[in-house]
């Protein structure tokens, strides 16, 4: 394992606990209209990882109130990722291009939130390889994640999730960690 995989996996497992330990007391992040802006860090599984060491992008998600603790959700975002570097002086070697294209992956699903800070989402829809050759794969995404109150109108929002992208040309798979800021209008 590479020294910037092993530090990509370090962080993943850091945040992941960091999620599972977080308590906030007495108060309930029911669900309410909102829209959040983050960071994204994809790390391959499976056959994605023989050729990637891990990606990164951005992302914005709008959530809105369906029922006391159900949100429905509409997201885009980019990511890219990163050959492994065994992949990438093989196509060197073979004189193929080595630079990324990026993914536009746009979805929409379901968020629900359980009493006290925690929720589960799922999303499903299309994700847009960018570049020569424009592909369209399917999306899907299961999330568990937590929002953590800032103040009356902000929360970080901490999502783990495994995502797939499956097409005719394969499938690309990874763990995705999102922090993000989320702003609500609504009165709590």
């Amino acid at each position: 394992m590479s020294t910037y995989a092993g530090w990509t996996y370090k962080c993943f497992v850091i945040s992941f606990l960091l999620l599972m330990i977080v308590k906030v007391q007495a108060q309930d992040q029911a669900a309410v209209p909102k829209i959040s802006v983050g960071f994204v860090m994809g790390f391959p599984t499976g056959k994605t990882a023989k050729t990637y060491v891990n990606g990164y992008g951005a992302s914005t998600k709008v959530e809105l109130n369906f029922t006391k603790h159900l949100n429905l959700t509409g997201s885009a975002g980019y990511m890219t990722f990163r050959y492994r570097d065994e992949v990438k002086k093989r196509l060197d070697y073979l004189g193929e291009p080595t630079s990324m294209n990026g993914v536009v992956p746009i979805k929409v699903g379901a968020k629900y939130y359980f009493e006290g800070i925690y929720y589960a989402a799922l999303e499903i829809g299309a994700a847009n390889t960018l570049g020569d050759g424009l592909n369209t794969s399917f999306a899907y995404g299961p999330t568990l994640g937590a929002s953590i109150p800032i103040s009356k109108h902000y929360s970080a929002d901490l999502g783990l999730r495994y995502e797939g992208w499956k097409s005719s040309a394969g499938q690309v798979s990874f763990f995705g960690l999102r922090l993000a800021l989320a702003i609500s209008g609504a009165k709590k």
